[in-house]
C-alpha cells in the first residue's frame, strides 16, 4: 500500500495514471444515489449553469472569437438537453432559436448551431 505522501510527491510517473471513464461514471452514479439533490438545489444549480452559459456565449460573441463559436454551440446544446431531460419539450431547439435571434449577423455561429442539431425553419 502506498502512503498518502507518495501521492503528493513529485515521484509519480504520469504514464501510470489511467483514467477509467466507466469507473468515474459508476462513482458519480453511486454518489448521486447516496446524496440526491433536493428540488431546490436542482433548480439553484440549473439557474447557475444557465447563467454561466449565457455569460460565456455573450463574452465570446461580443468579442467575435470565431474559433470558440463551436464551444458556445456545444454549451447551448448540452443545456437544452438537460432541460429536455427534465421534461421541457423542445427546449434544445428553443435555445438554438433564442441564441440565433440574439446574434442574427453571426453566420459562422449559426453554422455551429446547425452542426450540433439546430433545425432551421424557413420563414414564409
Amino acid at each position: 500500500s502506498l502512503s498518502l505522501s507518495y501521492y503528493y510527491s513529485d515521484d509519480i510517473n504520469d504514464d501510470l495514471i489511467v483514467f477509467d471513464n466507466d469507473m468515474i461514471w459508476n462513482c458519480l452514479m453511486k454518489t448521486r444515489s447516496l446524496n440526491p439533490l433536493t428540488q431546490q438545489q436542482e433548480e439553484l444549480y440549473l439557474h447557475w449553469i444557465k447563467k454561466l452559459v449565457e455569460h460565456r456565449v455573450m463574452s465570446i460573441m461580443y468579442g467575435t472569437y470565431r474559433k470558440y463559436y463551436g464551444e458556445c454551440a456545444n454549451y447551448i446544446a448540452a443545456l437544452g438537453e438537460v432541460f429536455q431531460s427534465r421534461g421541457i419539450p423542445n427546449a434544445k431547439q428553443e435555445l438554438f432559436k433564442k441564441y440565433k435571434s440574439m446574434y442574427p449577423r453571426h453566420r459562422s455561429f449559426h453554422e455551429e448551431l446547425r452542426r450540433v442539431g439546430m433545425i432551421d425553419i424557413k420563414k414564409d
